[in-house]
């Protein structure tokens, strides 16, 4: 039960961020109220979500990944020119104060380098989206699948970045009104080019959140019906009922992301403190996967001490803005689990047995049944 935790509180904070940046990015273009944006940005995913599940997420993965390659390779490159060419991209990359040149500032690597990187590289381990795409997948296509398909998301926020580099630079700096730092490439966007232009890119932005909340709709929608509903209340149900339960999650998890997401929070809080709580997974998840000798208790006990200790840590650092705490709280939820694990392991194979508990550390989800 305490990796579920883990795995509906990272699906929770991936609906929260992706559904508080796409309202975002609607309300600045569209000057309609936040709160509606967030609602319909939520609900735009959530419906054909209901209606097609696991197909429905890979279709329009495919098309919206299409929409944001082409889009991007336009319109980066535009911009670029528009802005006076790469001499002005080059003069932007020391940030807007212009302290950052150097790639491996001491101070950047520590206040955001090493939360951001913890978290980045814990996240697909406790993230049942890539759990419920390897279920689905042939199992001979799952490397090239893995490996192609990150080689190719990989390129969409290199490119982005670059509009941020712009945005830093002197020249464009003194030109354009940053009202929210968070949103400087629509910004950018729009001071260089027409209108037309500008609304590619909120086609661009639109895509890849819908994209990011449909896969965590359905993998939501996976962990409630095979991890919970047959796991612990009815073993035998039938497609029928899985389906209904599927949808019942998917809706649920909706109005939770939506309503915490109506409460405007700081998008890098989010982004940190799920990062966290994904960080207290990635040793239990890692030796479940390549070690005999864990056992259950192990397991529990690292995940465990892993949320009581980091994720509080973590809420308190981001609300407060310590980054001394910050680094420590995603270090820390690392630390533990990785301690724990490799204990339990040098205990078992000392044959000092834990008592079991019939407790997966990863989820069982057959997703193929919510196609």
């Amino acid at each position: 039960m305490t990796s579920l935790f883990v795995y509906f509180g990272y699906q929770l904070g991936a609906i929260v961020i992706n559904c508080v940046a796409g309202g975002t990015l609607l309300h600045i273009l569209t000057g309609v109220d936040i709160r509606i944006t967030i609602v319909v940005m939520s609900t735009t995913a959530l419906v054909y979500s209901l209606v097609s599940g696991l197909r429905a997420s890979v279709l329009t993965d495919v098309i919206q990944m299409t929409l944001i390659l082409f889009i991007a390779l336009v319109v980066v490159p535009w911009v670029i020119v528009k802005a006076g060419g790469t001499h002005v991209l080059l003069s932007g990359l020391g940030g807007e104060s212009g302290k950052f040149r150097n790639m491996l500032d001491p101070y950047v690597a520590y206040s955001f380098g090493i939360a951001t990187t913890l978290g980045l590289i814990s996240g697909p381990v406790g993230d049942q989206v890539f759990f419920q795409r390897a279920f689905a997948a042939r199992p001979k296509a799952l490397v090239k699948i893995f490996v192609f398909g990150g080689l190719v998301f990989g390129v969409v926020p290199i490119i982005l970045s670059l509009l941020g580099f712009i945005g830093a630079a002197p020249s464009v700096r003194s030109a354009i009104t940053v009202t929210d730092p968070q949103m400087i490439g629509p910004i950018v966007v729009a001071h260089f080019l027409p209108k037309a232009a500008l609304m590619a890119f909120c086609v661009l932005a639109f895509a890849g959140l819908s994209s990011t909340l449909d896969s965590t709709y359905c993998a939501v929608s996976s962990l409630g019906t095979i991890d919970v509903y047959r796991r612990y209340f009815k073993p035998k149900a039938s497609d029928r009922e899985v389906i209904r339960v599927a949808r019942f999650t998917m809706v649920l998890f909706g109005v939770i992301g939506t309503t915490i997401g109506l409460l405007q929070p700081q998008l890098l809080w989010v982004f940190l403190i799920y990062g966290a709580l994904a960080s207290a997974a990635l040793f239990p998840t890692v030796f479940s996967l390549f070690s005999t000798r864990l056992t259950a208790r192990g397991v529990s006990w690292a995940l465990g001490l892993s949320l009581a200790l980091g994720t509080p840590l973590s809420l308190y650092a981001n609300v407060t803005q310590n980054t001394d705490l910050i680094v420590l709280a995603a270090v820390l939820s690392v630390a533990i689990g990785l301690i724990v694990c490799v204990v339990d392991i040098l205990r078992s194979s000392e044959h000092f047995s834990f008592p079991v508990v019939n407790e997966p550390a990863l989820p069982a989800s057959a997703t193929q049944e919510l196609i």
